[in-house]
């Protein structure tokens, strides 16, 4: 077998559970995120993994260089600092038009890394092929959806976005007390961090919802979060699901069974003990209760009629105020100026039930109360939702990704409150003055709940929880990623597997051919016999 082909054999079997894996930090502007760093490194130092930081921020600096950008001298003003390096970054993306060059310059940062010496840890000889066994890279912080999902795909399942969370009112807090920034200039920079409505602006608020965890900073359990997190990726074996865990997966897989053409929304209903009440989808109803399944004959659904109602009537009604108004056809500019007008922001000539409502409508129909229920959503209800989530008496409400459409809290500020905008409950009471409490979701997203809390993932190693009938603890310390990174491509693993073959093939060529040999020297037959000959 060739010297290469033997290292790679070698590098997979014996050291591939000591793989390299990198994170990311995703969090608006204003959250101290640094605190979560100094855990993530205490905790990968005690499994006795190497953590490298690296500040997505500081690589712009390069950059500029590279593509002949004019970087500002960084002002004294903590908030003009933040202003211009938000600046920066989106004429980094205009002038390259990628909306993923941060990213790409933090790979080529990991990649570069490879060349230092590790005396320590053992290497494959290949310029082609050297992990940094027993590191971990950190990258503070994504702004765009693009550069998660190039990450993903370079680094698989060794790839985890962690999503870190604090209040509107715990971030302005932080802006203006420790950064000595005026109110009014934090607000203003949280508000264009989550979305400029530039073409090559920052998206946090795009990007925060595509986590596979989420952690808060509110009540400091921050600590605690990212350390079963970390114990979840070595494969601690008896961190369960937490209620709200388990509830937001059910809405996940839900959702999925949505055909629907803009985007698919699951949601779950669950009683206080966290028991499954009911689950919902977004798509179109059908005649007898219930939507469409796949396999109904009179399938009717969006992508049937291969059509959205509600963008059709938007675009009637555009064109309806235009011939009274006696204009004549809008030109790009004005479409796009059009675009995004709250004309555009209506839901209510959609065919599809909502997942909330369609959930809702499944207790209806069964004759189950939901009374008191807590509500998990992928996506922040609607307005629409929002009156009926009121009105059938749900006392809580969980959700993941943001809804800028949404009018929910302007039209009912009375009966709901989003805890991002409350530090935490009053003493007296626990219903926040008889409002429903519409939250974030903490915990491991529905991303990768499968991933960390199989005992056989589909990707990584097993685990166990016993042998002869005895618990097995879980190690603190040299423990192993339950989903190690590739550090070879699938082409690599191909040859790697042919030449496992071959070698099984050659071997048993031998072991026949030996075999054969000593049934001649004995004179026993060595082929099976056949029906009809003699023994």
């Amino acid at each position: 077998m060739p010297k290469t082909q033997k290292l790679l054999i070698d590098t997979t079997l014996s050291r591939f559970d000591q793989s390299e894996l990198v994170l990311a930090l995703v969090c608006p502007v204003g959250v101290d995120y640094a605190r979560c760093i100094h855990v993530l490194q205490a905790a990968f130092e005690r499994l006795h993994y190497i953590p490298r930081v690296i500040s997505m921020s500081l690589l712009m600096d390069n950059l500029c260089k590279r593509f002949s950008i004019t970087a500002p001298s960084h002002p004294k003003p903590e908030g003009q600092r933040i202003r211009s390096r938000m600046e920066l970054g989106n004429s980094l993306r205009e002038k390259t038009q990628s909306d993923a060059v941060l990213a790409l310059a933090a790979i080529q940062e990991i990649n570069r890394s490879r060349a230092v010496s590790q005396p320590s840890l053992p290497t494959v000889e290949s310029s082609d092929f050297r992990p940094l066994l027993r590191n971990v890279h950190i990258l503070a912080t994504l702004k765009r959806p693009e550069e998660a999902d190039i990450l993903r795909k370079v680094y698989g399942t060794g790839f985890f976005l962690i999503g870190i969370h604090d209040s509107e009112k715990g971030r302005k807090d932080y802006l203006v007390d420790q950064k000595g920034i005026e109110p009014s200039t934090a607000v203003k920079l949280m508000r264009d961090d989550e979305d400029d409505n530039l073409d090559f602006g920052q998206r946090t608020r795009e990007t925060y919802h595509l986590a596979d965890v989420f952690i808060s900073l509110r009540e400091n359990r921050y600590k605690e979060q990212l350390t079963r997190f970390v114990d979840l990726i070595f494969g601690h074996t008896y961190h369960t699901p937490t209620r709200d865990e388990y509830a937001m997966y059910l809405a996940s897989a839900s959702s999925l069974r949505s055909a629907q053409l803009g985007r698919q929304v699951g949601a779950a209903i669950v009683s206080k003990s966290g028991d499954l009440i009911s689950v919902g989808c977004n798509d179109v109803p059908r005649a007898g209760g219930g939507l469409y399944w796949v396999n109904d004959k009179d399938d009717k659904r969006d992508h049937i009629l291969g059509e959205d109602s509600n963008d059709r009537r938007k675009s009637e009604i555009l064109t309806d105020l235009l011939t009274r108004l006696g204009c004549g056809s809008l030109n790009e500019h004005q479409k796009k100026a059009v675009k995004g007008a709250m004309l555009f922001d209506i839901t209510e000539f959609g065919r599809a039930v909502h997942a909330e409502m369609d959930a809702i409508l499944g207790c209806a129909r069964s004759g189950v109360s939901v009374l008191g229920s807590s509500l998990f959503t992928t996506t922040f209800p609607c307005h629409n939702c929002a009156r009926h989530i009121i009105a059938a008496g749900i006392s809580r409400v969980v959700y993941i990704e943001p809804y800028v459409k949404s009018a929910a809290i302007q039209l009912h500020k009375d009966a709901i409150v989003v805890r991002d905008s409350i530090e935490k409950k009053t003493k007296k009471s626990t219903d926040f003055q008889g409002r429903i409490p519409f939250e974030s979701f903490v915990g491991i997203g529905p991303r990768r709940y499968n991933d960390l809390f199989s005992l056989k993932p589909n990707y990584g190693r097993e685990l166990i929880r016993k042998r002869d009938g005895k618990t097995v603890p879980w190690p603190d310390k040299d423990s192993k990623p339950r989903l190690p990174m590739h550090p070879i491509s699938y082409l690599q693993r191909e040859e790697i597997a042919v030449a496992e073959l071959e070698s099984l093939d050659a071997e048993g060529r031998r072991h026949h051919g030996n075999k054969g040999e000593k049934a001649k020297l004995r004179g026993i037959r060595t082929t099976p016999q056949r029906d009809g000959e003699e023994g």
